[in-house]
Parts: C-alpha cells; structure tokens; sequence
C-alpha cells in the first residue's frame, strides 16, 4: 500500500489515500503464501509503478496472519516507510481507500475470518482492500527542482537505524 503525501516528516498515515501496488496471497500453484516465500532469505521485491508522480510517500507493507483467524482474531503485522520517488510520471491513482475502515478491513467479514486450514478443499481465499494499480504509462525522467528535501541524513552519519544515526567525528562513534 502506498499513500502519496506533501510531507513525508508532517504526513498523517491514517485516512483516505492509500493504494495497492502489490498483492499477493495463497498460490494454488504451489501450494504457498506469499509470506512462505519470504522464509529463505526474507526479502520479498516489489516494483513500484513507473508512472506514478514524484514526491513523497508513505509505504505500508504489511501481513495478515490468518492462523487465527477463524476464531476471530486475524493479525496484521505492518510497517510504514517514508520514501521520496523520483519520477516525471503524473500518475494519481484514483482507486483509493482509508486505513483505518472497514471497507479496508472489516471485522467479521470472509477475509478476516478464513480458516486458512480449508485450503487443501478451498482455495479461493477472499482478498481485501482495493484492487493493485497498475502502471499506464512509460517511466519519465524527473522534472528539473523535483528534490528531497525532508528525511535527509546528517552529514557525517554513517549508520542510520530508525531515528537513532551514529556519526562519525573522525575519533569516535557517537
């Protein structure tokens, strides 16, 4: 899920605005979730669209844990990146939705409640949320003055690792 933003650093994730850019759930083919196919080196890599206009976004990559969903109790494990993409594209995808909502994700409902144990007998697990945009167009060189200008790293840091950045003063690391 991606939500374009003005400000990475002042943006408010929840509410209107989000889209998909990827999903993935059960294969039939082989007989896995997508997360299955993470559990060798735990990358999963995703494209973003090419056509998509620069600036900021937010990221929301995110799983559903359906183990215990059929009791009631779905889980979602999610993260949310801030990005700024470079791009000339002016693509504004219009299939948006809020998160929180629960047209995203409503309590109750066939996605949130699967018996992921029926799979062998029932393999149309119902998806949730609003459908993947898709780019329409080639990618385009950025624009002259489309630059970052929020989240950049402190000169001199070497390391970043959430909010905490080590930096190098030439003796030691702080």
């Amino acid at each position: 899920m991606m939500k374009k933003v003005d400000s990475a650093v002042n943006a408010i994730a929840s509410g209107d605005g989000w889209f998909r850019i990827f999903y993935e759930g059960y294969n039939n083919s082989t007989g896995q979730w997508c997360d299955e196919r993470t559990m060798t080196d735990g990358r999963l890599s995703v494209n973003l669209p090419t056509d998509l206009v620069g600036g900021y976004y937010l990221v929301r990559p995110e799983i559903l844990a359906l183990h215990a969903a059929a009791g009631g109790d779905p889980q979602f494990y999610v993260s949310c990146i801030q990005i700024f993409l470079e791009s000339g594209g002016s693509a504004v995808p219009k299939d948006t939705m809020a998160i929180p909502s629960d047209e995203y994700a409503k309590n109750g409902s066939p996605t949130m409640t699967f018996d992921s144990s029926l799979l062998n007998h029932d393999p149309s697990y119902p998806n949730y949320g609003p459908p993947c945009y898709h780019s329409t167009a080639q990618a385009v060189s950025p624009p002259p003055g489309l630059n970052q200008t929020e989240g950049l790293k402190s000169p001199g840091c070497v390391l970043e690792v959430g909010r905490k950045r080590l930096l190098y003063t030439g003796h030691a690391l702080l």
